[in-house]
């Protein structure tokens, strides 16, 4: 594994599109693995760009697992704990509550995109596809949802970052993205999509 992470040194050259969406989606994959398989299933707590390292083709893995807590099992629905994680990524009701879910490491996800509204990172000087950063924009509003129990689930995220990964950003010749036209099956699960209600595989 080599020693980068996701926090851009000076000088160095930022991601694309289809990297990022990669990393999002391993990383999503990471705290699905956490949540849903491991056992007990256990809360990150403390998801940054600077805790996903990164081999040599972008694929994250999750670092630094020294806050990370066992999630509540069988009938408890929260665990209390003192409040711990990075600022600027703590959940406001965690940091409230201190009753710590699953749904805890799910708006951290993308609190770095708080700026959504001016739509894209200028870094990426407009290289990425219109319709599955439109897709990311309605990901990121659910992931910084006040009400934890709207938050995607890690595997919901997984889903998400998939779906999108599928649309890749592909430049041609004249610096014009190319996109295959959906088929009416593939226009129907993105509408379904869109609206934020569910995530079905």
């Amino acid at each position: 594994m080599d020693s980068k992470d996701l926090d851009l040194s000076p000088g160095q050259e930022p991601l694309d599109w289809n990297a990022r969406i990669k990393i999002a989606h391993g990383a999503a994959k990471g705290l699905a693995y956490l949540h849903d398989s491991a056992d007990p299933p256990v809360i990150y707590r403390d998801l940054k760009s600077a805790n996903i390292l990164l081999d040599e083709d972008f694929n994250p893995k999750l670092s630094d697992f020294g806050l990370a807590k066992l999630a509540p099992v069988g009938d408890k629905t929260h665990v209390s704990t003192r409040i711990m994680g990075t600022y600027g990524y703590c959940v406001p009701d965690y940091a409230m509550s201190s009753k710590l879910t699953v749904k805890s490491d799910s708006r951290p996800f993308l609190s770095e995109r708080r700026r959504f509204i001016e739509l894209a990172d200028p870094l990426l000087k407009g290289h990425f596809p219109m319709r599955p950063f439109y897709q990311l924009v309605v990901v990121t509003s659910l992931c910084l949802h006040e009400k934890p129990h709207i938050r995607p689930a890690a595997r919901d995220l997984a889903f998400a970052f998939k779906h999108i990964a599928s649309q890749p950003y592909v430049e041609s010749d004249s610096g014009c993205n190319i996109q295959s036209l959906p088929s009416q099956e593939q226009t129907e699960r993105e509408d379904n999509f869109e609206k934020g209600t569910t995530f079905t595989q």
